[in-house]
């Protein structure tokens, strides 16, 4: 019981921050027991949700878009006068084109009904017609995937660091650069009429580029040979705490690259929070929609005022008698009988049968009084609303027909 009502509750939640207002737990509850007062109440999560559908579940930014039909119901107190005919004929003209069985009884449903439960199982089929768990599920993870892109990084795994081919491209194209300025203002400057001194005066400075790039070449390769002998170092110290039994795993090359970099690291671990809080929400979802279909297919529910139960289903004349009792009595109408329209059986028997037939009012011999067995057959049906989450839709379905 409480896993269904936090299960309503989430749900209603949903609902509002998709765009459909005016969803509660009390409210869901009052239509399953078929309460009048909630039938009026109904035909807004229903029209929200027809609108959502045909706008393809615009995101909390496109919302705007949809402040017109909020408008019409802010307008007046359950429903819009003037234009609540229209909206339920709206309602009705989409569901009905989407796939909701024809023969269902929430056609035929004015705007001041009070079949409540009509209404919800309407909005049982839509939620399912329209995924809203799934769009639930899709806006969740908008919502985490623009929080992780805002941040420092914009890849679910942060790059490694810059290695040295990198650095010396780097600091070439910031001398190339600074050359480019230099010859520049040489050219432009008052010399330019000496070209002997101005020769000169690039010689001079390629040659000083050519001694800055020897000294940039061997840091490169003094910080080249230093990351080497840092990761030998490591790997000998790992290799030692393996042979020492020390309950201790190898780290691997990405590992040794994040703990050189602090701030790599915390990006790294703020991207698999992410990652790990969706799905958490994933199972959440799941959990809550399975809660709620259960909920819907629950025909033991206190809650319930009236059982669900087929319209073609006639008040049963065998109060009383079990299913393994009538099977012997369909037994013995189906056995072959003598001329005088008596089955050839031992008296024993037809006093075991005669309890049940007693009940079911087979007193007589006479086969009118008998009937065919599809009436027998008939009586073991069972009534109500069956339910299975794998194929909810089936159910609902079927149960409307009914």
């Amino acid at each position: 019981m409480k896993e269904a009502k936090a299960s309503l509750a989430f749900l209603c939640s949903l609902l509002e921050s998709l765009g459909v207002a005016g969803v509660t737990p009390d409210l869901l509850r009052q239509a399953k027991s078929n309460a009048p007062c909630a039938a009026i109440k109904l035909w807004r999560p229903l029209h929200d949700l027809v609108c959502l559908h045909l706008c393809c579940f615009p995101c909390q930014e496109d919302h705007r878009e949809l402040e017109g039909f909020q408008e019409i119901w802010r307008s007046s107190g359950v429903f819009p006068g003037d234009h609540g005919d229209g909206i339920v004929g709206f309602v009705k003209f989409y569901v009905a084109l989407w796939g909701y069985p024809p023969s269902s009884r929430f056609f035929g449903l004015p705007i001041d009904t009070r079949e409540s439960r009509e209404l919800l199982l309407a909005l049982g089929w839509l939620l399912s017609h329209c995924d809203v768990f799934l769009r639930g599920i899709e806006a969740r993870s908008r919502e985490i995937s623009s929080a992780i892109a805002s941040s420092s990084i914009a890849a679910p795994f942060p790059p490694l660091p810059r290695d040295v081919a990198t650095l010396a491209g780097s600091r070439a194209r910031e001398v190339e650069l600074g050359v480019e300025e230099l010859v520049s203002k040489v050219l432009h400057s008052a010399a330019q009429r000496d070209r002997e001194a101005r020769e000169g005066f690039l010689a001079d400075h390629l040659l000083l580029l050519h001694g800055r790039i020897g000294v940039i070449l061997k840091s490169i390769h003094s910080l080249q040979a230093w990351r080497f002998r840092r990761i030998h170092e490591l790997n000998q110290l790992q290799l030692e705490a393996i042979r020492q039994k020390i309950q201790h795993r190898l780290y691997t090359q990405f590992e040794l690259h994040l703990l050189q970099d602090p701030e790599a690291a915390r990006d790294h671990q703020r991207v698999l929070e992410a990652q790990r809080q969706l799905r958490s929400e994933l199972a959440s979802f799941q959990k809550h929609e399975e809660n709620f279909w259960n909920w819907m297919a629950d025909e033991n529910d206190d809650e319930i005022a009236t059982p669900a139960r087929s319209l073609k289903q006639e008040p049963s004349s065998c109060c009383g008698v079990s299913q393994e009792e009538l099977i012997p009595v369909i037994q013995f109408l189906k056995d072959p009988k003598d001329q005088c329209g008596v089955s050839p059986v031992p008296s024993e028997i037809l006093a075991v049968l005669a309890p049940a037939l007693t009940t079911t009012n087979h007193a007589s011999c006479s086969s009118k009084k008998r009937g065919d067995d599809r009436a027998a057959f008939g009586r073991l049906r069972d009534a109500g609303f069956k339910y299975q989450p794998s194929s909810k839709l089936t159910t609902i379905d079927q149960s409307i027909q009914r």
